[in-house]
């Protein structure tokens, strides 16, 4: 966070044509001192996003591909590849107005027999085998757009080993619609299409210029492409990062000044450091004030260590003069600087961030003299902020499953059989713990029916409502149960 030529210090600092600046900057990053209150930003922002378990539907219901789906999105921790996605989604990327970030299947070529079929047989051994989703780096992936802003193909470079060549070469994913593979001049495919489907195409190209097509594969996903963009407004401004600039530079002053200001210092004025007059024979003028005694002969004043602390004694002689009488000695004290205008200035810093990005709660949360109006207009204020967000992690939740779904039956039985099958996914907002008069709340509107069993288990902190749902139905078939009549006693 310091940057490469130190473009993030907010302190002062020579001009670049000072012979002296490298060496300067050098200095300053050695002591440059960072919290990073972003990160902290845009964790707390992501997880109380996707931080708790997700939850879909499947229209129409299919329990064997909700089930494979669980087991694939757990066991391929799908969620934290989402969490990962959503960090540079909050960090103005595209332009300074727009976020990016980007979600890409990879079907790994082990996993697939000759003919480009999975190897293994069943919709969740084949999501477990030849399925996975990846977050791709910054600046690796991305859509291409027309002259509408309107997005036409996803593409992700990467470098792949080349044997004849030895090295690795660069290659070129592109993944788009038949029809659009039929219209665009930029593929220069010698395979033109003529047809119009909604069939997605994966192309790999290499070379320079990517001219050369290394293969080219179809897949019938309903319109779906293999690649997708997440984007919203930035969260991390240019605003939020240059307050993050000014608070690593006060925590960089209190470094230096717990190091130079922070202890008492003595100046003695007029005063001769400890040691004693000696004859001048043998030293040079580097060692020492000379002078010469009542005899004439030249002295030199050699110097002794000056030694402080517990038991010990100095005595400071003044400065002989020309006309040999001495100065009187006098001793000044300079006490300890408070730190506490480098304290109010990061509490001023940090306190801008957390108000730039929504999250004012976190500063009233050990802040006694807050109302109860004021805090939850606070928490009100961040899960407002989260909206965005929750929007487009939705959409990639959506996207992510029923696209999975369908690659997974394409694969495993050479047909999609979910392409009229719609995904619904749900988030659950982690912004703070319900208190117990939201569970009470809750209960209430659960009760007067104005909400479902499902939502109320959602809004007092039901993590897994399908299994909550089964265990109460299976203890309620317990307690339904007739109990066994009482053995009777014959006289």
């Amino acid at each position: 966070m310091f940057g490469e030529n130190g473009e993030h210090w907010a302190g002062p600092r020579l001009e670049s044509d000072n012979p002296d600046y490298e060496a300067s900057l050098r200095r300053v990053r050695q002591n440059y001192v960072i919290q990073n209150m972003l990160s902290s930003v845009m964790g707390t922002h992501v997880n109380a996003v996707v931080g708790k378990e997700v939850d879909w539907e499947l229209a129409p219901l299919n329990v064997e591909a909700n089930d494979a789906l669980t087991g694939w999105y757990y066991g391929r921790r799908v969620q934290e590849t989402l969490q990962d996605a959503c960090l540079p989604l909050l960090w103005a990327t595209r332009t300074p107005d727009e976020t990016s970030s980007i979600l890409r299947f990879r079907i790994p070529k082990r996993g697939l027999n000759e003919q480009g079929q999975a190897k293994a047989s069943g919709l969740e051994p084949v999501l477990e085998t030849a399925v996975r989703l990846t977050h791709p780096r910054p600046g690796t992936a991305g859509m291409l757009r027309d002259e509408d802003d309107e997005i036409i193909a996803g593409w992700y470079a990467y470098g792949a080993y080349d044997h004849a060549l030895q090295k690795d070469e660069p290659h070129l994913e592109l993944v788009a619609l038949e029809s659009t593979f039929a219209a665009e001049e930029w593929t220069r495919s010698e395979k033109r299409r003529s047809i119009s489907g909604d069939d997605t195409v994966v192309q790999i190209r290499s070379g320079i210029d990517f001219e050369t097509i290394v293969s080219e594969t179809t897949y019938p996903l309903a319109g779906n492409l293999t690649i997708f963009e997440m984007s919203r407004p930035p969260l991390i401004t240019e605003d939020v990062v240059s307050q993050q600039d000014g608070l690593n530079t006060q925590w960089t002053y209190l470094n230096r000044h717990s190091s130079a200001s922070a202890f008492e210092e003595r100046v003695i004025l007029n005063g001769m450091p400890p040691g004693q007059w000696v004859d001048a024979a043998g030293y040079t003028n580097d060692d020492g004030p000379r002078r010469r005694n009542k005899e004439g002969i030249e002295q030199v004043y050699k110097r002794m260590p000056y030694i402080a602390g517990n038991g010990q004694s100095n005595f400071i002689t003044g400065i002989t003069l020309p006309d040999g009488s001495l100065t009187t000695p006098s001793m000044n004290y300079r006490g300890v600087s408070s730190s506490q205008p480098l304290l109010e200035n990061i509490k001023a810093h940090r306190e801008a961030i957390l108000e730039l990005c929504n999250q004012q709660h976190r500063l009233i949360l050990g802040d006694a003299t807050s109302s109860a109006v004021s805090r939850v207009q606070a928490l009100q204020d961040f899960t407002t902020s989260l909206g965005p967000t929750v929007t487009q992690v939705k959409l990639a939740l959506n996207w992510t499953l029923k696209t999975a779904l369908m690659l997974g039956s394409y694969l495993d039985t050479g047909r999609n059989a979910f392409a009229d099958t719609d995904v619904d996914g749900r988030v659950t907002l982690w912004a703070a713990a319900p208190t117990p008069d939201d569970q009470r709340m809750t209960i209430e509107l659960r009760t007067a029916g104005f909400i479902s069993e499902a939502e109320a288990m959602r809004r007092v902190g039901v993590s897994d409502v399908a299994a909550m749902q089964a265990q109460i139905a299976e203890e309620g078939a317990e307690l339904d149960e007739p109990e066994p009549p009482e053995p009777t006693v014959e006289n």
